[in-house]
């Protein structure tokens, strides 16, 4: 503030202050909020059923001394809200594979391959409607001696339960006999194994095979049982091209006179294919006379052999399971009936035994001798 003099001093006092300097609005200036422009949009959290995408801006300059404050920095909005479920997407079908047998009625197959699974709730076709079987090769075999023509892996599993009896045992192993033969090992450079199986010696072993170990009578009787239990399978001879080899073993062989251990034959012929070869075809022949111990066990056993091998059920007499074993072998073509033990003596019961398991023979002729006469 200021202010003038209106009568200059004369020999009287000298004039005040004429002008006084006071500070004021000594409060900050407000500043306010600077924000850089939007980001671009992110990518959407899901490809379907509803996503999320984000963007946002940077703040260049805070608020501040009560300045105007930042707007919003982040923005969402929804994407994606198409559902999720789709059917999966097949292919076309596959060629027809070669037929399962040479003779005696074989089987041919072809399918759909799953190309793009299903998303969320979306359908698919069955399994059984993806693939088509039609039948093949409805002659029957020859009534003459056969052999094999494919490089093959094969392990033919005998049964030496008690209940097929001597009678069944001689059969059993004369049947093994001729299938040794006719599997023509050298010429079409196959291997074979053999191996019989029972069930297992002692109460103890019983319920340590059939997985019962935590039963009050096992934890009673059997407390001071250690070590890998005998559940009756005996290999006579691993994967082998020799033949006069596996005749010898098979002739030498004990009858076991125990159970029916289906399930654990299975596992041991599943391991003894482990011994085989890439490029052979691997192929496993199981004889049986009646129920197994394990009915379900020995279900999954054949499960997982057919993972790896084409499993060939032999039934014989009419106590053999047969409704079971039509969802064990590898299909219907994969099972050779046989009602009676002697029916083993008939070319004809080999012959489709060997062509269940190679689907590729040939057909031995042999001469005729000329008889000489003598007057």
């Amino acid at each position: 503030m200021s202010r003038s003099i209106s009568t200059y001093p004369f020999r009287g006092a000298a004039c005040p202050k004429l002008k006084e300097v006071v500070s004021c609005n000594l409060q900050q200036c407000p500043i306010d909020c600077k924000l850089a422009d939007w980001n671009g949009w992110s990518k959407c959290s899901a490809d379907c059923g509803g996503g999320v995408s984000e963007r946002n801006r940077d703040v260049l300059q805070e608020a501040l001394h009560g300045g105007e404050g930042c707007g919003a920095t982040e923005e969402s909005t929804s994407c994606n809200l198409q559902s999720c479920d789709k059917d999966c997407v097949l292919s076309e079908w596959t060629r027809w594979s070669r037929c399962s047998k040479p003779c005696n009625r074989g089987l041919r197959t072809r399918q759909k391959i799953v190309v793009t699974p299903t998303v969320g709730a979306g359908s698919c076709p069955s399994v059984s409607a993806r693939n088509q079987q039609q039948t093949c090769r409805r002659w029957r075999c020859p009534s003459r001696p056969i052999r094999c023509r494919v490089k093959s892996d094969t392990v033919l599993v005998i049964d030496g339960s008690g209940s097929i009896r001597n009678k069944g045992w001689r059969m059993s192993k004369r049947a093994g006999k001729h299938i040794i033969k006719s599997m023509n090992l050298k010429e079409s450079k196959s291997k074979m194994a053999l191996l019989v199986y029972s069930g297992p010696r002692g109460y103890c072993n019983y319920y340590r095979c059939i997985g019962y170990s935590r039963s009050w009578a096992y934890r009673r009787w059997c407390w001071r049982a250690r070590g890998r239990p005998y559940c009756g399978v005996d290999t006579l001879s691993h994967l082998t091209s020799n033949t006069n080899l596996l005749l010898k073993k098979l002739r030498k062989a004990k009858f076991p006179r125990r159970g029916t251990y289906t399930k654990h034959a299975l596992y041991a012929a599943k391991t003894e294919l482990t011994r085989g070869r890439k490029n052979a075809k691997s192929t496993v022949i199981v004889m049986t006379d009646g129920h197994p111990a394990d009915r379900a066990g020995t279900y999954y056993a054949s499960k997982s052999v057919k993972k790896v091998a084409r499993l060939v059920y032999v039934p014989v007499t009419r106590y053999a399971p047969l409704k079971y074993i039509k969802s064990w072998a590898s299909g219907p073509d994969a099972i050779v009936p046989v009602t009676r033990w002697w029916h083993f003596y008939r070319l004809r019961t080999i012959n489709n035994i060997v062509a269940s398991g190679c689907n590729k023979i040939s057909i031995v002729y042999r001469r005729r001798r000329r008889r000489r006469f003598w007057r």
